[in-house]
């Protein structure tokens, strides 16, 4: 990264800080909530080298400036959203961290633009393989369309959390891998948050509700 590059996200990471800061007084004049790690934080941290982990509903003033990648600020505001480290995307309205989304894709580009043909293994994929421990057990799932192999699942896990796991077309494609697919885990304490995001969450969570579970759509690979 460039100095002049460096310096920027510096700068937003400073002004990221102070922003959030001015909601958590917002955010603390609710209710308490009930919190659960934001899924794959733990492997988040090891990578990293440190212990900043965050939970869903969690105070986002309490989000390090260091893993702020992305935030939209329009006249001087804060938006909802901002991407972290490793691509996590979260939404904080009112001061809390209500869901946050990660893209699992077997692969990576060595090179700007979704159609290089320049990519490599992903190694965050394999954390395809830790749903059942990271994210829970499924309570419901379904296809996508009728003429589509693409499903979606509703897993609960720690403190009820759900998450709602959809495949989703690679983002790089691999002629000799043509089988591989991609993942998007969009994840919240209510359901209500979750089905914002995902709006085919609110049924599947019906259907948990029923005691309906179909066949889990996890990669093993």
């Amino acid at each position: 990264m460039s100095g002049k590059g460096a310096k920027s996200i510096l700068a937003m990471a400073g002004m990221a800080v102070a922003l959030l800061g001015s909601h958590a007084a917002l955010a603390q004049k609710g209710p308490r909530h009930p919190t659960a790690l934001i899924p794959f934080e733990q492997e988040r941290a090891q990578d990293r080298g440190d212990r900043a982990t965050l939970l869903l509903n969690e105070d986002a003033s309490r989000i390090p400036g260091h893993r702020i990648m992305e935030l939209p600020i329009v006249n001087g505001k804060m938006g909802e959203h901002a991407k972290l480290d490793d691509g996590v995307e979260i939404f904080f309205p009112f001061g809390r961290i209500l869901t946050a989304t990660t893209e699992l894709h077997k692969y990576k580009s060595l090179s700007l633009g979704s159609e290089s043909r320049e990519f490599s293994p992903d190694p965050r994929y394999k954390r395809v393989n830790q749903f059942d421990r990271v994210l829970g057990s499924v309570c419901a799932s379904e296809g996508v369309s009728p003429d589509s192999p693409l499903k979606i699942e509703l897993r609960m896990g720690e403190n009820n959390r759900l998450s709602l796991v959809r495949m989703i077309p690679p983002e790089y494609k691999n002629p000799e891998d043509s089988d591989a697919v991609s993942y998007r885990v969009t994840s919240a304490m209510e359901i209500r948050h979750l089905a914002r995001q995902e709006p085919e969450a609110e049924k599947l969570y019906r259907n948990c509700l029923r005691g309906k579970s179909d066949q889990k759509v996890s990669s093993k690979d």
